[in-house]
């Protein structure tokens, strides 16, 4: 399957969600497992629906929507037929689930259940509805805005379009006059300048998140996130919702990082 999308939090990585029932019912693995979609939003999940067994089986799934809230989960709506099919021994099909999210007016936690044919639970996925001004607010409520670094243009547009107040760095010239608790790289190939540079900040005690094209090992004073080209950080909920987790993530090793040479 081919989203345009790969974000990937360096400190643990997401993995299969799987839940394997009855032999004569399917399993049902979600093998990119969506964080987030905006509130009041349709969001489309892949599914791949698989058949361990060693017969044919004819299943059928059903959908329902949970709100998670500290120690109980709430209904959202009764569960609603999804897929009916069959599926050979040891083969497997790929569907899409396409749920519709509630409007939230803050971040909320939700739960995708899927259920076999006799109601029990054949699948599961945690998203978090976010409305469209989350990122914005997020940011928002940092001490002062973040330092920007991203010469090449990559996000700066999307900040701008989401109306959210950022210093924009061009040069690692810059770096020594970022009054921010945070700055982000954006993109930019890791040279012994700029990792040089990243480290003089890091030292200073401000959070620093690196946002890449691929995965590279690095200080682990850092917070270093992937980001496929071509994902618009003003569209994606996904997108914005890995941000705030690298966000909050870089900030809280920073205090670890002051605390530790203090």
């Amino acid at each position: 399957m081919k989203t345009d999308l790969l974000l990937v939090l360096i400190v643990g990585a997401l993995g299969l969600i799987a839940v394997a029932s009855a032999a004569d019912t399917p399993m049902v693995i979600f093998p990119e497992p969506q964080p987030a979609g905006f509130a009041g939003s349709d969001i489309a999940i892949q599914v791949r629906i698989e058949n361990p067994g060693q017969a044919a089986i004819d299943g059928k799934l059903s959908t329902r929507l949970w709100q998670l809230s500290s120690a109980t989960l709430v209904p959202l709506g009764e569960a609603m037929p999804w897929w009916d099919g069959r599926i050979e021994a040891g083969k497997s099909v790929d569907a899409t689930a396409r749920i519709a999210l509630p409007a939230f007016r803050t971040a909320t936690r939700l739960r995708l259940q899927l259920l076999a044919a006799d109601g029990a639970p054949a699948g599961k996925l945690d998203v978090t509805a976010i409305p469209r001004d989350w990122l914005r607010g997020e940011i928002a409520a940092l001490p002062a805005p973040p330092a920007l670094y991203d010469p090449q243009g990559r996000l700066a547009p999307a900040f701008a379009k989401l109306g959210i107040e950022a210093t924009i760095l061009n040069e690692t010239a810059e770096f020594a006059r970022i009054t921010s608790s945070l700055v982000i790289l954006v993109f930019q190939s890791e040279t012994e300048v700029l990792s040089a540079a990243s480290q003089r900040l890091i030292a200073r005690g401000v959070g620093v998140v690196w946002i890449q094209e691929s995965e590279t090992p690095g200080e682990s004073a850092m917070v270093r996130g992937i980001l496929l080209p071509g994902t618009d950080l003003a569209t994606s909920a996904p997108a914005q919702f890995r941000l705030v987790q690298w966000m909050r993530e870089a900030l809280r090793r920073k205090q670890s990082h002051r605390t530790t040479n203090q």
